[in-house]
Formats: structure tokens, sequence, C-alpha cells
């Protein structure tokens, strides 16, 4: 019953961090690109703005990059709960900040926000560890699916709430919520959460762990096509996805409250599709079959988003990219964790969560320089680098040869 009530707060965990992050994604391009919002001065060009634009998206994802390999390995040494409240409470601080940088109109404030909030979600890796700790072989690929249900239903259903909450309140509003969500989610975990991770003061971890394991995970044979291919993918995941009000707002000239709708539309239906359809199609057919060809799918179905001009049709198109979407991330993370012995669960889902993160960051750093001038790259590139990673992947298939990688994580020469 314990473990069954762990895993209840471990998905809200999940909700509620990515509910926290994106809950903002339809104000950014509003409050950077409406000159009348007055954030910045109006003779500051559009390619300066799309710039400020791409660093505050790459933030989160440059400092998550370093976290969840610390805080994941961490985990491992001194026990997950002590670790994933620490995570929260940087959070709950960075919200602060961002609270502060709306209303005083800072853009050094909210650049302290990203970077808090990144270091935050490092925890990431600590919710997949856990997940991992509390479910038996078998069950793994339905509480990882379940765990990117709560992660995706937050990311892209909270931007609806942002979009409502714009509308009828204004633009501060927003950054007050994710807030008081992370006071909920450590009351939750305090209260309810098992330790699931026995302490073990021999392990070290550090800071600039992640650049040591992005090595490791180049040497794991068996799963170095899955973390390149991944890589390459998230690339164009990040592209697409966190420019997407962007590309809203000048291919069909969404308000934000219509931003919020689409993410909400959206999310809705990955949240079923990612809970209940993608783990029994990838239990019949298998993981590695899967993979790659959702990949190779949900390149092509962004790409042809720059042929719908009609935002009509949109509302038909959306549900069919989050169909092939719904079978990237939980499939990933099950065949991780089935090739990572017990003891390092924490350690591997920090190489995942630093391989995505260090996608996530790159594309948003880069393209804000010409988004702005250029919207409908967005889909472009973005659907182009999630079609690379398939077949990438189809190219260098997936090894059963689990145990000789085990033995590259743990071995410590």
């Amino acid at each position: 019953m314990r473990t069954k009530a762990s895993l209840r707060v471990l998905y809200l965990s999940a909700f509620i961090d990515y509910a926290g992050i994106a809950i903002v994604y339809p104000v950014f391009a509003h409050l950077f690109f409406e000159r009348e919002l007055g954030f910045f001065s109006p003779e500051v060009t559009e390619t300066v703005r799309g710039v400020w634009l791409g660093v505050l998206i790459a933030l989160y994802p440059i400092m998550q990059f370093f976290s969840a390999p610390f805080f994941g390995s961490l985990s491992d040494a001194k026990g997950r709960k002590k670790i994933l409240l620490i995570t929260l409470s940087i959070a709950a601080v960075g919200y602060l900040f961002a609270v502060a940088g709306v209303y005083f109109r800072s853009i050094w404030s909210l650049v302290c926000y990203r970077i808090l909030v990144g270091i935050g979600a490092g925890n990431s890796s600590i919710l997949s560890a856990m997940i991992a700790d509390l479910s038996r072989p078998e069950e793994k690929s339905k509480h990882f699916g379940r765990l990117s249900m709560s992660f995706g239903s937050g990311f892209i259903l909270a931007p609806f709430l942002g979009g409502f909450l714009v509308k009828r309140f204004g633009m501060l509003c927003p950054f007050y919520i994710p807030f008081f969500l992370v006071i909920l989610n450590l009351f939750f975990v305090l209260w309810k959460i098992q330790e699931t991770r026995a302490v073990s003061s021999a392990k070290k971890s550090g800071v600039l762990s992640s650049l040591t394991l992005l090595r490791r995970a180049a040497e794991m044979k068996s799963l170095r096509g899955v973390f390149l291919s991944l890589f390459v993918f998230t690339l164009g995941w990040a592209f697409f996805t966190e420019f997407t009000p962007l590309f809203l707002l000048y291919q069909y000239g969404f308000a934000p409250s219509q931003t919020g709708i689409y993410y909400g539309y959206a999310g809705l239906f990955y949240a079923l599709m990612v809970g209940f359809v993608a783990p029994a199609v990838v239990d019949r057919v298998g993981a590695e079959k899967a993979l790659p060809i959702a990949q190779i799918a949900c390149g092509i179905t962004v790409a042809l988003l720059l042929m719908i001009e009609n935002s009509a049709i949109l509302w038909f198109y959306m549900p069919v990219i989050q169909f092939f979407m719904a079978f990237i991330y939980p499939t990933t993370s099950t065949v991780i964790s089935n090739c990572t012995p017990d003891d390092v669960q924490g350690e591997a889902m920090g190489i995942y969560q630093a391989v995505g993160a260090l996608g996530m960051a790159i594309c948003p750093f880069l393209g804000g320089v010409f988004v702005g001038a250029h919207p409908w790259l967005i889909v472009v590139i973005g659907g182009g680098l999630m079609l690379a990673g398939g077949v990438l992947l189809s190219l260098c298939p997936l090894r059963a040869s689990a145990p000789a990688d085990k033995m590259t994580l743990i071995d410590r020469g």
C-alpha cells in the first residue's frame, strides 16, 4: 500500500514540477514581442528579442544538464527523498525571482529564475530512479508510461491554465501559481513518499559529473545508439516545442489564451496516449521496433505543419503528432532502466536526463538568433532533426548486451 501511495505522489510531483515550468510558456513570447507591454524599449529589434527569448528558454535545460546527473548520482549515495526535497526548495526560490522579474520588468531576475528552476529540475532523474526502485521488471513499461503521462500532462496542460490566467488576471498571475504548486509538492513528498534507496556514503558526486557521464554513455555499446538518437531527436523536439508559441503567433495570430488552449488540447491527447495506448503497443511490438518508427513519424508530422495554413485544420492534425510523441520517452526510460543495475539507477537516469537536457539547451540558445525573423524555421528544423534521430536509431539499433554495459556503468577503474 505504501508503494502505491509513493507512486501516486511521484506522478503528482512530476505533474506539478513540469506544470510549474510550462505554465509561463504562453507568456514569454508575448512578453518579449508585444511592444506595448514595455518589457523592452520600442527600438529593440526582433532579432535581439529573439536572442533573449532563446537565452531564457535555454538556461533551464543547461542547468538541468549539470544538475540531473549530479542529483541522480547523489540520490544513489544519500537517499532519494532528501535530495528530492532539496531540489524542490531550490525551485521554489526560483519562482520568487520569476514574480519579481515580471513585476519590475527585470530581465536579470528572469535569468536568475530560469537558472534556479533549471537546477531544481534535476530532480527528474530522481523521480525516474524512484519509479525504477518501486517497480518490478514487468511493471516498468506501465510505470514509466504513467510518469511520462504526468510529465507531459503538466508540461502541456499547464499553458492552458497560463493562457486563461493571463486573459483574466494579467501577465503576472501565471508566475505566482508555480511557487504555490512547488510548496504543495514539498508537502506531499514529506507526508507520503517513502525512502526507496538505502544510504551509501561511499559514492561520490560532483557538479561536473554530467561531462563524465556523457563519455560513459558513449562507451555503453548496447545503449549509445539510443543515447545519440535521443540527443538528435531532442534537439528537434526542443526547437519545435519551446518556440511553438512564437510559431502560433506568427502563423495563426494566436493570442496567449489561444496558445494555452492549444497546449491543453495537445496535452490531453498526449496524456491519454502515453498513459494507456503506447505501453500496450510497445509490449506487443517491442521497444526496439517502436522507438525509431515513432521518431521518424514525429519528424514528418511536425515538418508538415508548415503546410497547414488554416488554424481549424490544426486542431484535427495535432492529435496525430501527440500519438507518435507518446512512444518516445517512456520507451527510452524502460530500455535504459532494464540495462542498468539497481544500485546505479539514479546515475543511469542522470545520463538520460543530461543527454536530453543538452539537446534542449543547444537549439533554443542558438535558434533565438533567427527564429524571431524567420518563425517558419521552427517546424522545418524541428521536424528535420526529429526525423534524423529516428533514421540514426534505425541504422544503429539497440543491442541486447546489457551485462557488459552494466559493467561500464559501475566499473570505476
